[in-house]
């Protein structure tokens, strides 16, 4: 079907979109019309796909001229060109509601919030963490007809929980993004200036994610705190049990009531090797993690 012009106004209400037809001469709308289909993000652009009922007048889509301006903890927003509404304002932005969530490919989805649903915004699995412990969103864009990469920062913490590293999104005391941490023969690795986490759970969909900060390791625990420009947080893994003549040591994470959060790490020290270390992971009854690295000990 060839793409058309379509003179009117359309408005979002609830994540809804809305038809209006042009003003007539006394500047009242004569009606309205709320259009059936869902959203969905295409090279970083705002697209309304329609129902078949609505094609034959507003084509199998609409495309806004709108572009990916921010993410935040419930929302989307759009920076669109100066338009102007029915009753005379100015708009500049767009913004849908909704909630974060990642699936089992580690694609992490933005979900719009509808009356019947969910549309699905997808930002594939090939986003990373920054230095400051974020989120950032790569998405690819059409800009003077060629392809480039986009990106947007998703700020938030991260923390353990039973079998799961989560991504609390900033702002919200609620809204987590859940990774399940993979079973591969890496899935745990601390260095100095970084923790690296292997999550997923199929062996075709698996990601490394490296956390920035600094490990430091005392007598009884050891600790590593992230980098981030929000506020400090530290994971304390304490001493919980020698083994073999103090040659396996476990560390359990703890909470900051002094609780164990259901991770332990052992360490196996082969000597006379300066630290050669192995590292085991139990998050839970049926899940084991391990994975060979080398640390000063």
């Amino acid at each position: 079907m060839p793409r058309k012009n379509i003179k009117a106004y359309f408005e979002l209400k609830g994540n809804e979109l809305f038809y209006h037809p042009p003003l007539s001469t006394t500047y009242k709308l004569p009606h309205s019309l709320k259009i059936e289909g869902s959203w969905r993000l295409s090279g970083g652009e705002l697209i309304f796909i329609t129902n078949e009922s609505y094609s034959s007048f507003f084509g199998q889509s609409l495309s806004f001229s709108a572009k990916l301006q921010k993410v935040s903890k419930s929302y989307i927003s759009f920076r669109v060109l100066k338009r102007t509404t029915p009753r005379l304002y100015s708009r500049t932005q767009l913004k849908l509601s909704g909630r974060w969530k990642v699936d089992g490919s580690n694609n992490l989805i933005f979900e719009v919030k509808r009356n019947n649903g969910f549309d699905e915004f997808s930002f594939g699995n090939n986003w990373q963490v920054t230095k400051e412990n974020n989120i950032l969103l790569l998405y690819k864009k059409t800009f003077l007809k060629k392809e480039v990469i986009s990106s947007l920062v998703l700020s938030g913490n991260w923390a353990f929980s039973k079998n799961t590293l989560e991504f609390m999104v900033e702002g919200s005391d609620k809204d987590k993004i859940k990774f399940d941490i993979g079973l591969t023969n890496r899935a745990v690795t601390l260095n100095k200036e970084k923790i690296d986490l292997t999550v997923g759970i199929r062996k075709d969909s698996i990601k490394s994610v490296s956390l920035y900060g600094r490990c430091k390791y005392f007598k009884d625990r050891f600790e590593v705190t992230l980098n981030s420009a929000r506020e400090k947080l530290t994971w304390i893994f304490k001493l919980n049990k020698h083994l073999s003549g103090d040659r396996e040591l476990i560390f359990e994470l703890m909470n900051e009531r002094n609780k164990p959060l259901g991770l332990q790490i052992t360490f196996s020290k082969k000597f006379p090797a300066g630290g050669n270390l192995f590292i085991r992971a139990s998050t839970g009854e049926d899940k084991r993690i391990e994975a060979g690295l080398y640390l000063p000990f």
